[in-house]
């Protein structure tokens, strides 16, 4: 990729190609853009977690350069998955706003029962303690809170992806045995 400058169409073609200069160049070519639109779209955001989005934008054309279109321009390319990644960040901020939801009213019953937040932190600890493997806790953490997809976990630990879906699976099941079993 020497020379002054390329034309996107190029820069497209050399990226298929896995070309690091391309990947570069692209990179400082649009990398303030791709952060300032995503600073529009979440002004309440700090600047590390737009830096972390933005990973986010490269990290996924990189990986899914073989699907890109040429049929249409880099910078729109670039642009669709910047929101892609704005949206799922948005669903991620509901999940937890509803999650924290759902924690709050289970300790307002549990306050109203005399049980404080630190005695139902420590049960929740103990039953994880004794029902869950050590790798069943790992995977179910990285799944739940840190809300990683299967295969960002199988890279995580070192195993198939397959692997962790069946970790997953029998911690739920054995938390779902030990909750609904055990009178509250």
């Amino acid at each position: 990729m020497g020379g002054p400058a390329h034309s996107d169409e190029e820069l497209l073609l050399a990226l298929k190609r896995f070309d690091e200069k391309a990947f570069q160049m692209v990179y400082e070519k649009y990398a303030g853009k791709i952060f300032g639109f995503l600073r529009v779209k979440s002004p309440k955001a700090s600047t590390e977690e737009l830096q972390d989005r933005a990973q986010k934008v490269w990290v996924k054309l990189y990986r899914s350069i073989d699907q890109v279109s040429l049929d249409y321009p880099l910078e729109q390319t670039l642009f669709v998955i910047a929101r892609s990644v704005w949206l799922d960040e948005l669903k991620a901020r509901k999940r937890k706003d509803h999650h924290a939801q759902e924690y709050q009213d289970q300790f307002h019953v549990d306050a109203q029962k005399g049980v404080t937040a630190d005695e139902q932190s420590e049960r929740w600890s103990q039953v994880f303690s004794e029902v869950l493997t050590p790798e069943q806790r790992k995977v179910l953490e990285r799944k739940v809170f840190d809300e990683k997809k299967y295969s960002e976990i199988a890279s995580e630990l070192g195993r198939t992806e397959v692997a962790i879906r069946k970790i997953y699976s029998r911690a739920v099941q054995a938390l779902k045995k030990k909750v609904l079993h055990e009178p509250s």
